[in-house]
């Protein structure tokens, strides 16, 4: 008697709360397993190259900017956050937040929900699990989570990220890690929101200029919708930078 939930209903804050309670138990489960191994075994990440492998990021600029004459915009909005591509990245090679056991496809609608209770039941999508960061799990979480409108919503006007979505996600996630987060990790979480948008709005746009060969589309501009409702969610994040920080510091107190 288990559903998925993939879009909002009248429950949604509730379900803010328990997805993020679940994806935080990820960290207090697995991170104790991983942390035993990485002072001995080297670990490269093969599914987030754009934030982990420059030489990867290089080609998603490069691949880009060949069709450039069809997404100008989008381009330029690329270009504007070369430097933000590998922040955490930077983060992790400089040790400033630890590597741990992450999932990497945290959306709602990968977590099994009871239908009666609304409890969560089960994580799936078990396939993408691996060494990263915790702001990979929580930076997907809000990308999809925290959203006002679809994934592919034409009118840009709709899309905003909720900061109370994102207030009760989070009160979630920190409780669900246990206390087992840095303090650097609890600092750069509204980083990992911001990044994780953005890659994806990459992903997005990288697979529409490629010919839709990765992402599922319904009609042929679906991509492309797709990484402007990114693009934009990241602006509007920019816009809201304070705000989020205060309500991640609020919460870690």
């Amino acid at each position: 008697d288990k559903n998925i939930y993939s879009k909002t209903c009248q429950s949604v804050f509730f379900l803010a709360q328990r997805d993020g309670i679940t994806v935080g138990r990820i960290q207090g489960i697995l991170q104790t397993q991983y942390n035993q191994l990485k002072s001995v075994k080297q670990i490269r990440f093969t599914r987030f190259d754009c934030e982990n492998d420059k030489e990867t990021a290089k080609a998603l600029f490069d691949k880009a900017d060949r069709r450039r004459v069809q997404v100008e915009e989008e381009i330029e909005r690329i270009r504007a956050y070369r430097s933000l591509a590998c922040r955490l990245n930077e983060l992790i090679d400089s040790r400033e937040i630890p590597m741990r056991v992450t999932h990497n496809d945290t959306k709602l609608n990968n977590i099994l929900m009871d239908a009666k209770t609304g409890e969560a039941r089960a994580v799936i999508d078990l396939d993408t699990i691996m060494p990263g960061s915790m702001l990979y799990d929580f930076g997907d979480s809000i990308r999809f989570g925290a959203s006002t409108a679809a994934e592919d919503e034409k009118d840009l006007d709709k899309v905003t990220m909720s900061l109370e979505l994102f207030e009760t996600y989070t009160k979630g996630f920190l409780k669900g890690c246990g206390g087992r987060l840095t303090q650097r990790e609890i600092e750069t979480l509204p980083w990992g929101a911001k990044l994780m948008t953005l890659e994806c709005g990459i992903r997005f746009l990288t697979d529409y200029l490629d010919g839709d060969h990765y992402f599922h589309i319904r009609y042929p501009e679906q991509n492309l919708d797709r990484c402007r409702t990114q693009f934009k969610l990241v602006a509007d994040m920019e816009a809201q930078w304070d705000a989020m920080h205060n309500i991640v510091k609020e919460i870690a107190r």
